[in-house]
């Protein structure tokens, strides 16, 4: 008897919000769409939660004016929706009631890895780069170090610098600006 290989089936973010608005994923269940995948998070722990604390404070602290949302979706593309921790977004009158924010909205996504390390390092960061994000950045808490990839290409980002927890940085888009946590 020959074997049949299993199918599978990619969403679009259209079809993705369809199956929240049916019921099929539970409004409590932690998942993110990549590439067309529906893909679960991790739960947050205290620790996770304290950083993107400190990461949304330090921007609140340096300007006002901005929009930092966490954990929040971005419309990177037609199949994928992530949930960026952190968000440093482009402000709006709205405050992007009427729709999710796009690439061109993202001034820096940051995710706070515990557990999701390779996807955020692997995954998301090509998906991210080949939608134009200018400044990704990962804090990664097992090591204590910032990943900041710049410079995004169809196939990733060409410029890949770590630094300790703590360090004072500055978004490419938002260089008056100066942050450490």
């Amino acid at each position: 008897m020959p074997s049949s290989p299993v199918s599978s089936r990619r969403f679009t973010v259209s079809e993705y919000e369809q199956l929240g608005d049916a019921g099929i994923l539970d409004a409590e269940e932690r998942v993110e769409l990549l590439d067309g995948v529906v893909v679960p998070m991790s739960p947050v722990g205290s620790h996770h939660a304290a950083m993107v604390d400190r990461i949304s404070r330090a921007f609140h602290r340096e300007d006002k004016h901005l929009i930092v949302r966490t954990q929040g979706p971005i419309q990177l593309s037609v199949m994928s929706q992530p949930e960026p921790d952190v968000s440093i977004l482009r402000p709006r009158d709205d405050y992007y009631a009427e729709n999710h924010p796009g690439p061109r909205d993202v001034l820096l996504a940051i995710e706070v890895s515990d557990t999701t390390f390779v996807k955020d390092r692997y995954v998301k960061s090509v998906l991210y780069a080949e939608a134009g994000i200018e400044d990704y950045w990962i804090v990664d808490l097992a090591s204590e170090r910032i990943i900041v990839l710049r410079g995004p290409t169809p196939s990733g980002y060409k410029d890949i610098s770590e630094f300790d927890v703590g360090t004072e940085l500055a978004p490419t888009l938002l260089s008056n600006i100066r942050v450490r946590w």
